[in-house]
């Protein structure tokens, strides 16, 4: 299955929008597994890539609970602090789509 979103929030202090694509697959233990990729911006126009990998625990509602880690590339002066580091993310999705999530920088 493959889902598009956008998304708006903070990353290093900086108010982003989060635009991205991922695929998810049911794995024969009942867990998924995804992968995606995508771009932020800031309203300056600072940007960067992503790249993420994670694994999805269903729950009886239609709500997901992601884990996994996530690796940023940039050129922009806003988002120096994203290069070289891996980050380790948890992200809630409600059975309409709403979704919260955190992220760690692990350097």
């Amino acid at each position: 299955m493959e889902t598009s979103f956008q998304a708006t929030g903070h990353l290093l202090d900086v108010t982003i929008n989060d635009t991205g694509t991922y695929t998810g697959r049911l794995r024969a233990d009942g867990t998924l597994y995804g992968e995606g990729q995508g771009v932020i911006m800031s309203p300056t126009g600072a940007h960067a890539s992503w790249q993420g990998s994670g694994v999805g625990i269903l729950s009886e509602n239609g709500s997901v609970s992601w884990r996994g880690s996530i690796v940023y590339d940039s050129d922009s002066s806003e988002f120096a602090a994203l290069r070289g580091t891996a980050g380790v993310f948890e992200w809630e999705t409600d059975p309409s789509g709403k979704a919260i999530g955190k992220l760690w920088a692990w350097k």
